[in-house]
């Protein structure tokens, strides 16, 4: 009963009439890496993304800008407008550098910032070229206001820059009084060019100067914070937005806060379930300021009764039209379009369809929201109960048509799909596809048996610990061969609420290490399980050689209960031929193998084990 849980929402609609018609011109792009939004006018809005791309000699990351031109429904992307991005913003940067504000001030001037060193990146031929506007400090930032041609920026290093020349120049305002640490300034508010509020995690500001002299707000009292693993931890803020001269709000890890009399007090104003989800609206103050609020707001509500969106990330990209996306889902893709307090659509950014449609085969619901369908050839996701479907990819086989397709949790959130001679599985939602096999790289089949947890952990397949409330996972491994001799041991216990990891490392070529037990959160527990799991479980790619002096063998013993264990055990060895210059282990376990290596599971699991004991290191 526990694994047919894990398949709800894979039940075929196939057979249900009628299904849908898409396009299957309409594509996906495939964002790896934040993304923001600016309207530079009606018909051209710009969404600036800092990818990320995996090449054979550097990690290059590049501004990607994507455009529409039909308020946000489809997205085409600009490669000139990108190359100039990246090569100034690449230009002189001594780290990665992150963009956080993108803003027009005219349709010919605008500006992006973030953590781009002393520099903020300004356009005067509405983004053809970009210069670069030198400020006194490096200063990554997380905070930015603006009042008609005056802005204001805050972040690191305890500093605030103001421009009032639409960008062309920064001051430095003095007396700043946050200081670096935790108390950053990372949120500021102004609602005219005098009156504003600066917010970091634990400290409330407020100016009536323009910036130029501070005095201290108490912010509201919240509740201590208990985290994942059982530690206790103060509490921290993260957003404040300044409507009036006593209405105010901040968002923190207590919930979302308002005063009516300037910060003096403050009552906490939960969102109702009514309000958790709602198409978000656009409000206008007497000033002219725009604020978003949840819902539509009628013109004689007072302010006081306004509720401004805080929880998602939102950009006004009209009079009424809002683009939001929630905080934790920022690298996933998918963005929400509002317009006159409507949803027009939840969805990744799409490109132009071809014009022609075709039914879909069949459809399964992941969640209320979000659906895969199929057709023949092709599979599909939409991520607004079927209102918007887009093509993710498709498997490589021509021949045989898709007959089913599903998600398995157990194969850690991997969709699979049936043909008529074999099964396809993809491990990044639709775009790519693998062939997978039986056996212990298929686990699948004990799902779709409908085994219980008691039941799977009889059959020897490590994907029961993905499901275990608590289980033990013990890897021997070493390197063998030709005079040269290593070993280590690695054990990872996993309890209701965390996870320990233990072991050493001993080696005639390296130092050893020692790691005593030590305590990660459940869900960084399961982070790591899951890359040994996956790696065991993965087919084989292996190279071949015949000089191969030495090899890598790897034993692993699991147990899915820890009160009542029953043990499985399964052997890995793989060689290590001359040319194979992945024999030593990567640095750190965040440096992982290239996609296009062989996948030798003694090696993988090997590193993987290598690398967790060295990022543990006391």
């Amino acid at each position: 009963m526990a694994l047919m849980l894990l398949l709800a929402g894979s039940a075929s609609r196939a057979a249900e009439t009628p299904l849908p018609l898409v396009d299957l011109g309409v594509r996906d792009f495939r964002i790896e890496g934040s993304v923001i939004f600016s309207r530079r006018t009606d018909g051209d809005w710009w969404a600036l993304s800092f990818h990320r791309i995996e090449n054979a000699d550097e990690l290059e990351a590049r501004a990607r800008v994507l455009r529409s031109a039909d308020a946000g429904r489809t997205w085409r992307e600009d490669p000139e407008a990108g190359s100039a991005i990246r090569s100034i913003s690449t230009r002189e940067n001594s780290g990665l550098p992150r963009f956080e504000f993108f803003v027009w001030y005219t349709p010919e001037v605008g500006i992006i910032v973030g953590n781009l060193g002393a520099r903020v990146l300004r356009t005067t031929d509405g983004g053809r070229s970009w210069t670069s506007i030198k400020l006194s400090q490096k200063v990554s930032f997380q905070g930015l206001s603006r009042v008609g041609a005056r802005t204001w920026l805050c972040g690191e290093a305890n500093k605030l820059f103001r421009s009032d020349t639409q960008g062309a120049r920064w001051e430095e305002l003095p007396n700043f009084p946050f200081h670096q640490g935790p108390s950053r300034c990372q949120s500021l508010s102004f609602r005219d060019e005098s009156h504003g509020w600066a917010l970091g995690r634990t400290a409330l500001w407020a100016t009536d100067d323009g910036g130029v002299s501070w005095r201290k707000l108490e912010p509201p009292a919240q509740p201590l914070v208990q985290l994942d693993w059982g530690e206790v931890t103060q509490p921290w803020l993260h957003q404040t937005l300044l409507l009036s001269a006593k209405v105010g709000w901040v968002l923190g890890t207590g919930g979302r806060f308002q005063t009516t009399d300037g910060g003096r007090t403050w009552q906490e104003r939960p969102l109702t379930p009514e309000q958790s989800k709602p198409p978000l609206g656009v409000a206008t103050l007497k000033s002219g300021r725009s604020i978003i609020t949840v819902g539509s707001v009628s013109p004689d509500v007072p302010l006081e009764q306004w509720i401004p969106a805080l929880e998602p990330v939102t950009t006004l990209m009209g009079t009424d039209t809002v683009i939001s996306f929630e905080r934790a889902d920022r690298r996933r893709n998918s963005f929400t379009l509002d317009a006159a307090g409507r949803r027009l659509r939840t969805a990744p950014l799409l490109s132009q369809g071809a014009g022609s449609t075709k039914p879909l085969s069949g459809i399964f619901e992941q969640s209320p929201e979000r659906w895969f369908g199929w057709t023949p050839r092709k599979v599909l996701v939409s991520h607004d109960q079927g209102k918007t479907w887009f093509v993710r990819g498709g498997i490589p086989s021509t021949a045989f048509p898709i007959q089913e397709l599903y998600l398995n949790t157990l194969m850690g959130e991997r969709l699979l799909a049936r043909t008529a001679n074999a099964t396809w599985e993809s491990r990044d939602e639709g775009f790519t596809w693998s062939r997978t096999d039986t056996g212990i790289d298929g686990p699948d089949h004990a799902a779709r048996q409908g085994l219980s947890l008691k039941e799977m952990r009889l059959i020897s397949t490590p994907r029961c610990l993905l499901l275990a409330p608590d289980s033990i996972l013990k890897v021997q491994f070493g390197i063998e061969g030709d005079g040269h001799r290593g070993s280590g041991r690695l054990e990872l216990i996993q309890r209701a609420r965390h996870l320990s990891a233990s072991g050493q490392h001993e080696s005639s070529d390296s130092q050893s290490i020692q790691v005593p037990p030590r305590r990660y959160s459940r869900s960084d527990g399961e982070r790591l399980l899951r890359e040994f799991v996956d790696t065991a479980t993965r087919p084989e790619r292996p190279v071949e050689c015949d000089d191969a002096k030495l090899r890598h063998i790897v034993t692993l013993e699991w147990t899915c209960g820890v009160e009542e264990p029953v043990w499985h055990r399964v052997d890995f060895q793989s060689p290590i031929c001359p040319e194979d210059l992945l024999y030593q282990p990567p640095n750190s376990f965040t440096d992982g193998e290239p996609e296009d290596a062989p996948s030798m599971r003694a090696r993988s699991l090997h590193h993987a084990a290598y690398r967790l004991l060295h990022d543990a290191r006391p």
